[in-house]
């Protein structure tokens, strides 16, 4: 999947999952925006995986759980629980 694939190669390259935008959003929550790939979820787990914060939120005081639990996805709102999101 193309998200998945920028991600390896932005990570690749020392990028920070971790630094937020002037929006205080990260790569991870910029992925849970995306209506893409809901069901799978491939880039969102793969930046979890590679160490992104699963709990940052941005300046509105949205975290990756919030924004995912809006769509209703409930394979990929059971994996960010699973890694302790909240």
């Amino acid at each position: 999947n193309m998200g998945k694939n920028i991600s390896k190669l932005l990570i690749d390259y020392g990028a920070d999952l971790n630094k937020q935008g002037i929006e205080g959003n990260t790569p991870l929550l910029l992925a849970c925006n995306r209506e893409v790939e809901l069901k799978g979820g491939n880039t969102k787990k793969y930046l979890i995986e590679k160490g992104a914060d699963i709990n940052k939120a941005n300046n509105k005081g949205e975290t990756p759980l919030s924004i995912i639990s809006s769509y209703g996805s409930y394979y990929i709102i059971n994996y960010f629980i699973e890694h302790e999101a909240n």
